[in-house]
């Protein structure tokens, strides 16, 4: 939510937001489909499994993103509708923190694979497929303000991003 308001206030020329809300002020200049999965270490007792409910990873400690995530919210709603508590071991402000938390072997987080591609191909980490439907609905969105004209820099990086991210998942 927050970048969606820092794209529509001129805070910022691009903005990258996991699965964003509408807004009718911004355009969604790439959406691409990113379901989350659980991160472990490739050591894990989880990491034999090929796919894993929400429901199966609570049985271990788990790091989440605060309230203010798009992850967060993903996970909140399952939980509502499934009618799950999630008792978390970590909850930080910290993307970052959870993929350590998941590398250091300390436990399972949720995040969609692009967030960790260098330590699955690095041999860190572990993204088991989530068989939950609805956290599989995620994406990554790259927005800017509807009718802005961006600067030649801003323009520049937004077609790297459409040029080296992966169109199809």
């Amino acid at each position: 939510e927050s970048v969606i308001a820092a794209v529509r206030n001129g805070e910022v020329d691009i903005g990258v937001a996991f699965t964003s809300s509408p807004d009718p002020d911004v355009r969604q200049t790439l959406r691409l489909r990113d379901p989350l999965f659980a991160i472990m270490s490739a050591g894990y007792p989880a990491s034999k499994h090929r796919r894993l409910s929400l429901s199966d990873t609570l049985a271990y400690p788990i790091a989440i993103p605060r309230k203010h995530f798009g992850i967060r919210t993903l996970l909140d709603t399952r939980c509502r509708t499934a009618q799950l508590t999630m008792k978390p071991t970590l909850e930080t402000n910290s993307i970052e923190a959870l993929r350590g938390f998941a590398r250091l072997g300390c436990g399972i987080t949720y995040l969609p694979r692009l967030s960790v591609k260098r330590e699955i191909e690095a041999g860190q980490v572990v993204a088991i497929p989530l068989t939950d439907r609805d956290l599989q609905q995620a994406t990554v969105d790259v927005c800017v303000l509807k009718g802005r004209t961006l600067p030649a820099a801003a323009k520049g990086f937004l077609n790297h991003l459409h040029a080296t991210l992966p169109t199809q998942r």
